[in-house]
C-alpha cells in the first residue's frame, strides 16, 4: 500500500502472509489506517514543524531565494548525470518602484502577492517558483528546453499585463532566460546569462514606455528658425 505525502511517494506498506489469503474489508481499512499514521511520521521526519515556512516567502507564498540556490545545484548535478536541459526564467517587475514611491509600499506588496500567485497557478507542479530578490523572480524549469522556456514566459507576461490589479498599476515584466547546457555549463553561469538576459528585456520596457519627445522651435535673431530643443512631454 503506497504511503504519500504532498503527491509524492515516500514508501510502500508491504504486509506479507505465509498463506494465500483475501483481505476483509476490516482489514483493508486497519491496513488504510496504518498506512495514515506512517504518512504522518513521514511528514514529521521529512517536514519538521517550521520547515515549510523557512523555506517559503512570507509575501509572496513562493519559495525562498536559499531553497531555489539549493534546488538549482540539484538539478544541475542531476541534468549533467543524466545528460538533459533545464531553463532558469527570471522575471522583474518595470516600474514596480513607482508602485512604492507613488502609491506605498502597502500596495507595492499586494502587487508582490499577486504576482506570486499568477506564477503558482500557472507554472507546473514540477518547476520551482522562487522570489528572487526585491520584486525579482525565478522559476526552475526541470527537463525544459530554451523554446518551452520561452513559451512559458509570454504567457506569464500576458497574464501579468492582463490582470486588473497589475494593469491598474501600470505594471508589466520582464524575462530573462537560460538553458543549460545551450547557455552554461555552472549555475551560476545560467543565472549571468538569464540576468544579462533580463536587464535587456528591461531596457526595452522602459524604452516602450518612455514619454514622447516634443521640438521646441528655437529662433534667431532674425526670426529663422535654426535648431530645435528637445523636452519631456
Amino acid at each position: 500500500m503506497p504511503v504519500f505525502y504532498a503527491e509524492q511517494l515516500h514508501g510502500v506498506l508491504y504486509i506479507e502472509s505465509s498463506v494465500p489469503v483475501d483481505f476483509s474489508e476490516e482489514e483493508v481499512l486497519l491496513l488504510r489506517t496504518l498506512a495514515t499514521h506512517r504518512r504522518g511520521a513521514a511528514q514529521r521526519a521529512f517536514f519538521p514543524e517550521g520547515a515549510e515556512q523557512a523555506i517559503t516567502d512570507g509575501l509572496t507564498g513562493v519559495k525562498t531565494h536559499r531553497f531555489f540556490m539549493e534546488a538549482l545545484s540539484a538539478e544541475w548535478k542531476r541534468s549533467t548525470r543524466a545528460g538533459r536541459a533545464f531553463a532558469l526564467v527570471l522575471m522583474d517587475l518595470d516600474r514596480f518602484k513607482f508602485v512604492n514611491d507613488f502609491y506605498g509600499h502597502l500596495e507595492g506588496d499586494l502587487v508582490l502577492q499577486r504576482v506570486g500567485q499568477i506564477l503558482e497557478t500557472n507554472c507546473r507542479r514540477s518547476d520551482v517558483v522562487a522570489r528572487y530578490g526585491g520584486d525579482e523572480f525565478v522559476i526552475l524549469m526541470p527537463e525544459t528546453n530554451m523554446e518551452h522556456a520561452r513559451q512559458l514566459a509570454s504567457k506569464l507576461r500576458g497574464w501579468v499585463a492582463a490582470d486588473p490589479l497589475l494593469r491598474e498599476k501600470n505594471i508589466s515584466a520582464s524575462f530573462g532566460i537560460a538553458c543549460y547546457p545551450l547557455h552554461g555549463s555552472s549555475p551560476q553561469e545560467l543565472i549571468q546569462v538569464a540576468d544579462a538576459s533580463m536587464y535587456l528585456s528591461n531596457i526595452r520596457a522602459a524604452t516602450l514606455f518612455q514619454p514622447p519627445i516634443t521640438s521646441i522651435p528655437t529662433k534667431q535673431r532674425n526670426g529663422s528658425v535654426t535648431s530645435s530643443k528637445r523636452t519631456w512631454a
